[in-house]
Order: C-alpha cells, then sequence, then structure tokens
C-alpha cells in the first residue's frame, strides 16, 4: 500500500470533519469545512512562529512579538468558537500547536481530526 500524501491526508481529514456535522454532506459542507480547516492550519503556522519569536533572546521582548502572540490567541478564539458551533468540537493546546478535539465530561479529551504538516 502506497504512503498518502499530505494533500491526500488533510482531504480524509476534511472528509471526518464534514462528517461531525451531517451525514449527507453537499459541496457547500466541504467549502465551509476546507475554509476553516485552511484558518486552522494557517493560525498552526502562526504558533509555530511565535514559538520561534519568543524563544529568541533578541526578539522575546519586542513589541511586535507580543502583538503577534496577541493575534494568535484572538485567531485561536475565533476558531474555537466556530469549530464548536458547527461541529462540536474544539480547539485546545497540547504542546505549542492546537488540536480539533472532542471534550466529553467525565472521559477527557479524545483527538478527532489529525494535523499534517508539509515538511
Amino acid at each position: 500500500m502506497r504512503k498518502l500524501t499530505i494533500a491526500e491526508l488533510r482531504r480524509r481529514e476534511l472528509a471526518k470533519l464534514v462528517a461531525f456535522k451531517t451525514e449527507s454532506p453537499t459541496d457547500e459542507d466541504f467549502r465551509e469545512a476546507r475554509k476553516l480547516m485552511n484558518s486552522f492550519y494557517r493560525l498552526c503556522g502562526l504558533a509555530e512562529t511565535n514559538l520561534y519569536l519568543s524563544n529568541e533572546e533578541r526578539t522575546c521582548n519586542l513589541k511586535s512579538t507580543k502583538r503577534s502572540e496577541e493575534r494568535e490567541h484572538a485567531w485561536w478564539e475565533r476558531l474555537d468558537k466556530m469549530f464548536h458551533e458547527l461541529y462540536g468540537l474544539n480547539l485546545v493546546y497540547c504542546g505549542y500547536a492546537p488540536s480539533i478535539v472532542k471534550v466529553t465530561p467525565g472521559h477527557g479529551v479524545s483527538e478527532k481530526i489529525q494535523r499534517h504538516f508539509y515538511q
């Protein structure tokens, strides 16, 4: 069996995300989910950039680094709200980048949508 490309893995995760919303998805459901997932991947990229900026001696105390971290936080709040309203999922930080999870009271957190990054 051949190894799936990053694009194929992302499409598979997109289909899993849409399945959380409806059993019979339309093209509009896929467009909406793709837009949300693209925003999620850009947020992950910003989180990685902020990790480097905040751990570099020359950039950790700059105003631009602080603004970038505030931008990341506001973006995270907006995406978390959208994921929760549309799919019943949440974003949580387990490391430097957010994960898409299902929070079940009394049972904890389980990751539902995998992140796939280009190396």
